[in-house]
Formats: structure tokens, C-alpha cells, sequence
């Protein structure tokens, strides 16, 4: 992983050790996406899913 992050000059992103708000917005949103978009929907491929 920290060979990866290198070639792409990417850096980590962390925060304090034990901090439970620190993805709450990201976790918010990515429930919003499963619940009202994804939940009982199949899709083929992933063409369909940016359709």
C-alpha cells in the first residue's frame, strides 16, 4: 500500500487515534447512496449503474 501511495504522490489522510466523528460526513453520504439509490437494484455492469 505505502508503495502505491508513493508513485501516485499520494499522502495519507489520519486522524486522532479513537475519534468516532472523524468520517461521519463520508459515512453519512455512502448511506444516503446505498439506501436511495443501490438498495434492491441489480445491475449488470458498472455501465449501468452510471446511467
Amino acid at each position: 500500500m505505502d508503495e502505491a501511495l508513493k508513485t501516485f504522490d499520494i499522502k495519507r489522510s489520519l486522524s486522532m487515534k479513537s475519534c468516532p466523528y472523524d468520517n461521519a460526513v463520508a459515512e453519512a453520504t455512502f448511506k444516503i447512496i446505498k439506501t436511495e439509490f443501490v438498495k434492491g437494484k441489480n445491475f449488470e455492469d458498472l455501465t449501468e449503474v452510471g446511467q
